[in-house]
């Protein structure tokens, strides 16, 4: 089976940056973009698709008065990506 070789020139304007990577990835991975988000939750170890509501969790948990007297504190919202585990 020959293989397709995609070839996209694209004008990534700023409403149209998400979706312009997205394709990229998508391309680069040889899938479609509704694929991408079961694509990278297998890669990782809960292996559970990270949503824009998982983040906002983690920035109200460090917005709010919840830990106003801690410093230096890094909450991972990764799903388990091994490749950035802190050392």
């Amino acid at each position: 089976m020959a293989e397709k070789t995609i070839t996209a020139f694209i004008f990534c304007g700023l409403s149209g940056a998400v979706l312009c990577s997205a394709f990229l990835r998508a391309a680069a991975y040889r899938i479609s973009i509704g694929e991408l988000p079961g694509y990278y939750a297998k890669r990782i170890l809960l292996n559970e698709t990270i949503l824009r509501a998982d983040k906002a969790n983690a920035v109200f948990i460090f917005a709010g008065s919840f830990l106003s007297k801690r410093t230096g504190n890094m909450i991972n919202v990764d799903g388990g990506a091994a490749a950035v585990f802190m050392q």
